[in-house]
């Protein structure tokens, strides 16, 4: 019974993976021409709107094989607290497969935001916010970090701007560091120093990171899928 829903649900995770890959890619490629193209918005909406259908999917499938007939108005319920949860729950769809399985029940309520903090990125994917448009812009880009490389003929050493601090006499590849700067004090032409920087990027007007959001919301509908799953 389970085989369709695991197949289908691998099928939509994979894509939404392909999806945040590009968008990655997209999104470090507009930052170092300093424009965000119309492309890295497209592609955070495609990524949130094909991890919410996945979730849709995956209860639909479930309920198709449970025997029940084909819904267009079957959801995964998302709600903001226990009242809002217990009024989705009670809706016809939703209620016979909690008749059928009380487990159903069980994985929808474990998934609520109002239940952990952690299931938060749900609401950014159901289906009444999954289409909306989102713009990023310039503007909304913080550098969080840095990162150095420091490569010479003895290897290299790799650190971060917040997580190490040098203080005096501390040498990397026979090159001093220097104290206030927390980079090599020179860099000889058999050695190459590199900083990349470490930025996030929100939402127009909020403080939701758009790389953040799109990974944990695909981790989560990849959570939600797997126990799934496992009903019989």
């Amino acid at each position: 019974m389970n085989e369709l829903l695991k197949k289908t649900a691998e099928s939509q995770i994979s894509r939404a993976k392909e999806l945040f890959k590009e968008l990655t890619a997209q999104l470090e490629q507009d930052i170092n021409k300093g424009n965000i193209s119309t492309r890295a918005s497209e592609l955070t909406e495609e990524t949130l709107i094909k991890a919410g259908v996945c979730l849709d999917k995956c209860i639909n499938l479930y309920s198709e094989a449970k025997g029940f007939p084909e819904s267009t108005s079957l959801y995964f319920p998302i709600a903001k607290d226990k009242p809002s949860f217990d009024e989705k729950t009670n809706k016809p769809e939703i209620k016979k497969l909690i008749t059928a399985n009380q487990k159903v029940y069980d994985i929808l309520l474990t998934h609520q935001p109002f239940i952990d903090t952690k299931n938060s990125v749900l609401s950014e994917i159901q289906k009444e916010n999954r289409e909306k448009h989102r713009k990023l812009t310039l503007q909304d880009i913080k550098v969080v970090d840095e990162r150095i490389s420091f490569n010479g003929p003895g290897g290299g050493v790799t650190w971060s701007r917040t997580g190490v601090r040098f203080g005096n006499g501390v040498s990397i590849n026979g090159v001093p560091i220097n104290p206030a700067t927390q980079l090599p004090a020179f860099t000889p032409p058999t050695h190459k120093l590199t900083i990349n920087k470490i930025v996030t990027i929100n939402f127009q007007g909020t403080n939701v990171d758009v790389i953040k959001v799109c990974k944990e919301a695909i981790d989560k509908v990849e959570a939600v899928t797997k126990d799934f799953i496992t009903l019989s």
